[in-house]
């Protein structure tokens, strides 16, 4: 395709298929509702508004069951209570519990679950009951806004975060979930295989829509180094990771994967089975040189503006030499999505004109 100006669409995907695009795709990440709302009112604007204020090119939505990532949206949780997907705890108003049984606090910063054990034996793990995944109602928020979107030009993803791990240790508990992978291995592999077949029908059900890519997310990577072996990953996820990506590669769409915290062990075994992107490059706890010469030519990466610390506590002068850093160090493979992700509610104004102005003109290079 000829590099002239391209929709947010065709940018995207052909950045994600590790083309030269027109300019890098970008995407603003908000930590929550309240957060975009936040902005979207300092600038007296809605969020559509201000999303082409800023120069945003991709939109996500939700499965009705991702209950935590919309835990502030008023039009969503109430949509998720009325019909099913989410329930009040009973003697707590701030607490709603997801179809698998995991509890979530919506009265404090952050996605935090309550502290209660789904499967408090794992030796039980059989009479587990995933929930359907084809439940009526589940594409609601995309089935809603997908063909404006895309008659807008942009690039509609539909999230997929806490995957099998995450979902693991959030059903078990984290010492128990990360213990039972030792001393209960095929039950865990019980655990994850309902989890699984849980994702393969979503993404079935995603593939028949016109959205422009596939998207995981499980963080396998504190801000320290990995959270398990490699060779731990290689037994119980990376066989499993496969089989939900294989759906979108079979229908011709690019990975995308999410994992926050240092995941650099596990990246050559997920280029292997097909990643493309990786998201969000959290700059805090990788090596952005190194990340750049090992893999700049056959990763595309997702993120790497630093939202932790500089978008956050920095100047405005600290964000413009963020910005500078990672585009010189990763953009210049012409593989990256110029992302912040995510902006914290207590970014300043300031800041947050520095990033937009500075991302405006670096998109460019």
């Amino acid at each position: 395709m000829e590099r002239g100006k391209m929709t947010k669409k065709e940018r995207v995907k052909i950045t994600l298929r590790h083309e030269k695009a027109d300019m890098m795709p970008v995407d603003y990440m908000f930590e929550d509702y309240r957060t975009m709302k936040r902005f979207a009112d300092h600038y007296g604007m809605t969020y559509e508004e201000l999303l082409d204020h800023i120069g945003c090119d991709i939109i996500y939505c939700n499965v009705m069951d991702e209950v935590q990532k919309f835990v502030y949206d008023p039009e969503l949780m109430d949509f998720v209570l009325k019909n099913g997907f989410a329930r009040h705890d009973e003697k707590d108003p701030n607490i709603v519990y997801d179809r698998w049984g995991i509890g979530w606090r919506t009265d404090h910063d952050g996605e935090r679950p309550v502290e209660n054990i789904v499967i408090p034996d794992i030796e039980k793990v059989a009479d587990y009951q995933a929930p359907n995944p084809r439940k009526e109602g589940q594409l609601y928020e995309l089935e809603k806004n997908l063909d404006y979107y895309n008659n807008k030009g942009y690039a509609v993803a539909v999230g997929q975060y806490y995957g099998m791990f995450e979902k693991c240790w959030l059903m078990l508990g984290f010492e128990h979930g990360l213990m039972d992978h030792y001393e209960y291995p095929n039950e865990v592999g019980e655990l994850l295989d309902k989890i699984l077949n849980y994702r393969i029908e979503i993404a079935r059900m995603l593939v028949q829509y016109d959205i422009a890519f596939g998207h995981s997310g499980d963080d396998y990577g504190t801000q320290r180094g990995p959270m398990m072996s490699l060779e731990m990953w290689r037994e119980f996820y990376k066989p499993r990771l496969a089989k939900i990506w294989g759906i979108y590669k079979e229908a011709g769409l690019s990975v995308v994967h999410h994992s926050c915290g240092d995941c650099s062990l596990f990246l050559d075994d997920m280029i292997e089975i097909g990643l493309d992107a990786i998201h969000p490059v959290q700059s805090a706890a990788m090596d952005v040189e190194a990340l750049g010469k090992r893999y700049g030519n056959n990763l595309v990466f997702y993120g790497a503006i630093d939202c932790q610390q500089t978008l956050a506590h920095g100047t405005p002068e600290d964000v413009r030499n963020n910005i500078k850093y990672v585009v010189d160090h990763l953009g210049r493979y012409g593989n990256m999505v110029l992302a912040p992700i995510n902006i914290m509610r207590d970014t300043s104004f300031e800041n947050f004109a520095a990033l937009v102005e500075t991302i405006k003109e670096y998109r460019k290079l």
